[in-house]
């Protein structure tokens, strides 16, 4: 799904986008509620392996609903493996979902509970298909890893990585640190309130 033919609101969102994207439907689509003491535990899972070049992205882009920074997939320099993989799967873009003023951010939520802002990273299969976008065709096909972002929780850390600083450096951290804090202070950027 590409461009502003989507949403999530009533007349473009998830119950939706079957109608305009016939891969959108089924039991395995966004978005998705998160319930941790209904999930299982696969003990013969390994975990995912994250290999990312830093110097294969390409392309910066704004696609209508997100900023989309796309990578150079030809080979496997930035690549997911394991956990339920069964071969690597390349990087192909990475892009966020985030809510306006006083809106919650994250495509999916956990217990019914949504955070500001979730970052995709999406990755394709190149042993099993040929292109990206045969690869988004299929029903193994992708791999992508979603990551909930909490603006409060990553400046409290901030700070205290920052306070076993010597005082001269402290205090222009932390000045640093504060006035960006204040630049999101307009919107809630910590998980929903439920």
């Amino acid at each position: 799904m590409t461009g502003n033919h989507w949403g999530y609101g009533k007349e473009d969102g998830p119950s939706i986008w079957h109608k305009n994207y016939p891969v959108a439907q089924g039991n395995q689509q966004s978005p998705i509620d998160i319930v941790p003491h209904q999930a299982s535990h696969d003990p013969n899972l390994g975990p995912i392996v994250l290999n990312y070049d830093q110097c294969t992205s390409i392309n910066i882009s704004n696609n209508g609903h997100s900023v989309v920074v796309e990578f150079d997939d030809l080979d496997d320099r930035s690549v997911i493996q394991g956990g339920p993989l069964d071969n690597p799967y390349r990087l192909k873009q990475f892009h966020f979902h985030w809510g306006g003023k006083g809106c919650r951010g994250s495509e999916h939520t956990v217990e019914g509970c949504s955070y500001a802002s979730e970052l995709h990273l999406v990755h394709w299969s190149a042993v099993k298909y040929k292109t990206f976008g045969e690869a988004a065709s299929a029903p193994d096909g992708l791999a992508v890893l979603g990551i909930f972002l909490d603006v409060r929780f990553f400046l409290t850390q901030v700070r205290s990585c920052f306070l076993s600083l010597s005082p001269p450096f402290l205090s222009i951290i932390f000045i640093s640190v504060t006035v960006f804090q204040s630049a999101f202070s307009y919107v809630d950027l910590n998980r929903s309130k439920c």
